[in-house]
């Protein structure tokens, strides 16, 4: 890719899941139990937009806990958003983590943090729900192709 930056070039050899999904994942759960996780300007621009990690960390914290534990919220700020600790949220969206960097023991822990977020719920109704459509996937694609 000669017009992609060296920087955005290592963001892509990154693992996948702790680029956003657990920002979407806190602002699901949040929404399904009523709690905002939108930040409103309305005396300046009437601007309505979601709020960063470290603003629903600092804004919403006692929310967050009362959602998902205080463990894990404080688990998520150390290591996405704590400016001492790997920061991995500030490192990937700005392009600053190196390919290595991808195999430390923090970016494989936040690899997991988010399968066991994300993943780990649906293995309940795999076989009944995730599957089917899997395999409806890949047989579409294998056809087309």
């Amino acid at each position: 890719m000669p017009w992609a930056s060296r920087a955005s070039f290592r963001v892509t050899w990154c693992p996948p899941a702790i680029c956003c999904s657990h920002s979407l994942k806190i602002r699901y759960a949040m929404c399904s139990v009523t709690l905002e996780s939108i930040h409103r300007n309305w005396d300046e621009e009437l601007l309505q937009e979601d709020r960063s990690l470290s603003g629903l960390l600092s804004n919403r914290r006692e929310q967050l806990e009362s959602v998902f534990g205080i463990d894990l919220i404080y688990t998520i700020d150390l290591l996405f958003n704590l400016k001492g600790g790997p920061c991995l949220r500030h490192e990937i969206a700005h392009g600053k983590l190196a390919s290595g960097a991808c195999y430390l023991h923090s970016s494989i822990y936040a690899c997991w943090l988010m399968y066991y977020l994300t993943c780990l719920p649906l293995l309940r109704c795999w076989s009944t729900h995730v599957a089917p459509q899997l395999t409806c996937f890949i047989l579409a694609n294998v056809s087309v192709c």
